[in-house]
């Protein structure tokens, strides 16, 4: 078996940029296995390899590379982890896997002392961070890097919030494009208390109220916990325990209840901010994301290829279909929800109606920025609305954030 260095044995099988582009795109895909589990099924991975040629063709690549067979997930992650960070001689190490913890002396790069420059607003669909690879760097968006982001969130005053599993932490973006790190320690864990101090385990679905308190699904601890965005401490807190792998949460403003799809309970729950929570809805094949528009709340059955309708009594009914493997879910409070199209790269709008359209994406899997009929996508995963009505988009397995205005 092929577990050598990557940087010889391994690129001579590869050219520099193929082996690069296969390590970040397969590794990639297979972190976002539910709670990251390395002896799971390959069910979510097959679907992508399905959907997009590209994957599947270095997928293929890689694995007669190292040597793995096709259903040996726990050797291919394995190997992954070792190789992420050795993609090419010229590039910097990668952000460890999710289960690693850091040195002590591991950590950002030091913030600019200077005034960051306004970003500039474009119209179509840009990269807001992720140019420069996976890892851990705050600072400018231009030199910022991430890894492992599952969960967005735009607060009322246009930061962008990050969840990152890769690195166990919670990030901010601001306006003016600066990327800082609010909470995680960067190790996998349990821990409520001052953002610094704070651990996570897997951050799989935010929800921002207009007040600035930000909502977290941990997946992986079962929990539903809360920031205060506006305390300068960005303390943790336990809102609710005990949970089925909470995937994505939402919220009904008017009497706070949180409403949490429930990735291993195939439903939805209902959570009050006291810590009770109850079943709300079942009939899931596998609920992912979840919006509240007009008092009726909106369910991804990334399964089932739909958006599917709950009322608050509990009952279910179909909304809109026709997608693969959709993923994120947001509301812009206007009358649209947005979807993150995962197998078909594209990030669709849906009306009242139920009528369906696409805001970005071709179809095609790809990182090309531009217009919004040319701009390609790959694999979006989560999705977030800002104030000023720009729709914030994970490129999850390559650790992007994109932007459509």
């Amino acid at each position: 078996r092929a577990l050598v260095d990557g940087r010889s044995g391994l690129l001579g099988k590869f050219n520099p940029a193929s082996y690069k582009r296969a390590v970040e795109l397969v590794y990639g895909h297979l972190r976002q296995e539910p709670t990251y589990n390395p002896n799971g099924g390959l069910e979510r991975f097959n679907s992508w390899l399905q959907a997009d040629p590209e994957l599947k063709r270095l997928y293929d690549e890689l694995r007669g590379a190292l040597g793995t067979s096709t259903g040996n997930y726990a050797d291919l992650v394995t190997t992954l982890e070792r190789l992420n960070g050795q993609v090419s001689p010229s590039r910097p190490p990668m952000s460890a896997a999710p289960s690693a913890k850091p040195t002590p002396s591991a950590g950002p790069a030091a913030l600019p002392t200077a005034t960051p420059t306004p970003v500039v607003p474009q119209a179509g669909v840009h990269t807001l961070v992720g140019l420069n690879g996976s890892g851990y760097v705050d600072g400018p968006v231009a030199t910022a890097k991430l890894a492992g982001i599952e969960a967005i969130a735009v607060d009322p005053a246009g930061n962008l919030w990050v969840g990152e599993t890769g690195n166990h932490r919670i990030r901010m973006i601001t306006p003016e494009g600066t990327v800082s790190t609010v909470a995680g320690t960067g190790a996998r864990g349990y821990v409520d208390g001052p953002g610094d101090q704070a651990q996570f385990g897997r951050l799989a679905g935010f929800y921002m109220d207009g007040l600035g308190t930000l909502y977290i699904a941990d997946m992986a601890n079962k929990r539903i916990r809360k920031i205060d965005t506006l305390d300068a401490t960005h303390t943790v807190t336990t809102v609710a325990s005990d949970l089925e792998n909470p995937a994505c949460i939402t919220q009904d403003e008017i009497s706070s209840t949180l409403y949490v799809t429930e990735f291993s309970g195939l439903d939805v729950r209902k959570v009050e901010l006291n810590g009770t929570s109850k079943k709300l809805a079942t009939g899931f094949s596998e609920p992912w994301g979840i919006a509240m528009l007009n008092a009726v709340l909106y369910v991804v059955d990334a399964d089932a290829g739909a958006v599917k309708k709950v009322e608050l009594d509990g009952k279910v009914s179909s909304f809109a279909g026709g997608f693969l493997r959709p993923h994120g879910l947001a509301s812009d409070g206007k009358g649209y929800l947005y979807v993150a199209d995962q197998g078909h790269h594209r990030v669709q709008r849906i009306g009242a109606d139920g009528g369906v359209d696409t805001i970005a994406g071709t179809g095609a899997a790809g990182d090309a920025d531009g217009a919004p009929e040319t701009a390609t996508l790959r694999s979006p995963t989560a999705v977030a609305v800002g104030p000023d009505g720009a729709v914030y988009v994970v490129d999850g397995i390559v650790d992007r954030i994109r932007v459509i205005r």
